[in-house]
């Protein structure tokens, strides 16, 4: 069976540098829930704009608060990420759960789902079933949009499932890390 859920885990982000591919020192974009930054927001979505603007040697700064991450931040190689130790805190959401209602192939950028109300554009999911349910076996995704029953999503599947799909979020990717520190707690 393949499901639609995120684990019950919080990121609380100490620090995160990635090595610089230039050596120079870059601009610094920053995130904050409120006041003066390049970008003002609380969840994934407002992170992943100020990604999207970061080239290697740059600095994504994250203000204090708790972001709540519906997908994974796509960090580029080449950044450093900072946080406030204790104050920053990334925080999955809770998920969804939801089998296919057909199956899915090799290729798909579309899949259907018993359950679409639970989703929204932007949401990160990892689809998987009973047979193939680790390592490549898992296509990590986006949701891109959402028709009747039907999911889109970037990128494609990579395998064919039987199944269903499940929402697993990873919350931090990025390229070549020299140095992560981070804790993990239980969400409330």
């Amino acid at each position: 069976m393949l499901y639609l859920s995120s684990g019950l885990l919080a990121l609380v982000l100490v620090s995160c540098t990635g090595r610089s591919v230039s050596g120079a020192r870059g601009r610094v974009v920053s995130v904050a829930q409120s006041g003066t930054a390049d970008v003002i927001g609380n969840d994934s979505a407002a992170l992943q704009k100020a990604a999207g603007m970061l080239q290697p040697g740059d600095t994504l700064s994250i203000e204090p608060g708790t972001y709540e991450m519906d997908n994974s931040l796509f960090v580029p190689s080449g950044v450093t990420v900072r946080g406030v130790a204790g104050k920053t805190i990334l925080r999955k959401s809770r998920g969804v759960e939801s089998a296919l209602a057909e199956d899915g192939d090799y290729g798909e950028s579309a899949l259907m789902v018993e359950n679409p109300k639970a989703f929204r554009p932007g949401m990160g999911i990892a689809v998987l079933d009973d047979a193939q349910s680790s390592g490549w076996d898992i296509s990590i995704s986006s949701v891109t949009g959402v028709e009747g029953r039907m999911l889109r999503l970037g990128p494609m599947t990579l395998r064919d499932y039987d199944a269903g799909a499940m929402v697993d979020l990873t919350i931090l990717r990025a390229g070549q890390v020299e140095h992560a520190s981070a804790v993990l707690e239980e969400r409330p």
